[in-house]
């Protein structure tokens, strides 16, 4: 009986375990499994993918580690030459649940197995074929090449042409840059061409524009070889450029001087169609012809030359503007000069005087200019209606203009001027007569009333009568003179201020 009860005691003990066993299960089943999914998490947090365009190519432990074997990849896919790829390179944490498609099949990778997978991922996405190439600039021209002698060798026959005794040598000097090897263009001149410095002949052979050389990545159509280098810098086209005349030219001289013909200097000229249309310091219009590199060639030349002084100008104010007097004649001189000229691809492009000998001193032209106004002479009344003109009329000489005019018309003073003479003269019935000073007078005839008074200084304009039909005269007019050192002479050109 005893034995009974403590086998059923045991069984229901054991039941309460098992009960409680369960019970305690189903209380830790949750934070088990949020245990398990943080486990999960932290393991996926250890992959970070390495994407392409996008594209998820590998998975690696680290940004770091992602990043070093791309670069590996990267060097060993140019192992055998350069080539171009597009692409676009990105480093992410894998996230398990949104990722699960992307990474699907893929490994987390390291060292040479990481470099690896990438490697053989590059190739989809290779957008051309480039090789180490060298290009040389020029302003805003560049020409590539494989090599840099095909690029100097370009510029040495460029500049051969111009340096028959081979005095200067193209040379590539390395830049300060710390970003790219940059090279420049130099000229080098030989020690025998600086011992002969001081004598006459070609002082510099070289560019006009800075050169430089970088190396680079080029495709196969971009580069070019040999002598296609030189075919290209050797390629002339035509811009529009500006020449200014120089004392001495003419139509021919400047169509010679700029390889062109007359036909083509007019033609760009409408204005300008024969050397009398050509006048000093004009600027014309001409073409020149350009080539990629513009070959730079100073030389010194001596020579004897005639030459004039510039003319010595003095003023005087005792003549009218206009008026010139040479006092002293002018001379041409002799002298031996020694300049630098400059020439850009053989134009004459610059000229600088290093020394002058004067052999006969030239003597310079003095010349007196004026510097008074001249007079003007108005109509002295208004509605000039001529009825007689200065010149001859029945076989003698009619001194003056003959203008009719109602009597009592206002007479004005032409110009201003001292009265010496108010009152009746003769033929000219009433008549003034005012004396302006340098030798000319005007006349004012038949005249009805005299409103000023001999000795008056009157202004132009300024009433001096009132017309009328006095003296000897057909009918009411008014007669007008102008006379020159005391000869009567056409009134015309005074008036219309014409006269020279």
């Amino acid at each position: 009986m005893r034995r009974v009860k403590f086998r059923a005691r045991l069984q229901w003990n054991w039941l309460q375990s098992a009960l409680l066993g369960v019970g305690i299960g189903l209380l830790l089943a949750p934070i088990a499994s949020n245990s398990l999914d943080g486990m999960k998490q932290v393991h996926f947090g250890n992959k970070y993918k390495v994407m392409i365009n996008g594209d998820v190519v590998a998975l690696s432990k680290s940004v770091e580690e992602g990043e070093q074997a791309f670069k590996a990849a990267r060097l060993a896919y140019n192992a055998n030459g350069i080539r171009s790829l597009k692409l676009s390179v990105s480093y992410e944490e894998a996230d398990a649940k949104q990722d699960k498609e992307a990474i699907s099949g893929l490994k987390v990778l390291q060292g040479e197995e990481l470099e690896q997978q990438i490697l053989e991922q590059l190739s989809a996405y290779e957008s051309d074929t480039k090789q180490i190439a060298y290009t040389m600039r020029i302003d805003d021209y560049t020409v590539t090449s494989d090599n840099m002698e095909s690029l100097i060798s370009a510029l040495e026959k460029t500049q051969g042409k111009y340096d028959e005794e081979n005095q200067f040598q193209v040379k590539l000097k390395k830049t300060d840059s710390q970003n790219v090897a940059m090279y420049e263009v130099e000229i080098a001149q030989n020690e025998e061409a600086s011992d002969k410095k001081d004598e006459d002949g070609i002082k510099y052979v070289g560019f006009e524009e800075d050169i430089q050389v970088v190396p680079t990545y080029a495709s196969k159509d971009q580069i070019k070889k040999g002598e296609d280098v030189y075919a290209e810098l050797s390629q002339t086209h035509e811009e529009p450029g500006i020449y200014v005349v120089k004392p001495g030219d003419c139509l021919g001289v400047i169509a010679e001087k700029n390889n062109m013909t007359e036909e083509q200097l007019k033609e760009l000229n409408p204005d300008v169609q024969s050397d009398e249309n050509l006048y000093y310091d004009d600027r014309l219009h001409i073409v020149v012809p350009m080539t990629a590199v513009q070959v730079l060639v100073k030389k010194q030349v001596t020579y004897e030359e005639s030459y004039y002084a510039d003319t010595i100008y003095e003023d005087d104010d005792d003549m009218f503007i206009g008026e010139s007097k040479v006092v002293q004649e002018g001379s041409e001189g002799t002298h031996v000069v020694t300049d630098l000229v400059t020439y850009t691809n053989d134009m004459e492009s610059d000229r600088e005087q290093l020394e002058e000998n004067v052999e006969v001193a030239a003597v310079a032209e003095i010349v007196r200019r004026g510097t008074k106004s001249k007079p003007t002479y108005m109509y002295p009344v208004t509605n000039w209606n001529v009825t007689s003109n200065f010149g001859y009329r029945w076989g003698r000489l009619h001194a003056g203009t003959d203008v009719g005019v109602p009597i009592g018309t206002t007479v004005r003073a032409s110009r201003a001027g001292k009265v010496v003479t108010a009152g009746w003269v003769g033929g000219y019935g009433n008549c003034v007569m005012i004396d302006h000073g340098d030798g000319i007078w005007t006349v004012y005839g038949h005249l009805s009333e005299i409103t000023t008074s001999v000795g008056s200084y009157v202004e132009q304009g300024q009433q001096i009568a009132l017309s009328g039909n006095t003296g000897r005269s057909t009918g009411p007019h008014l007669h007008f003179e102008v006379r020159v050192n005391g000869s009567a002479t056409d009134a015309t050109p005074y008036l219309e201020g014409t006269v020279n």
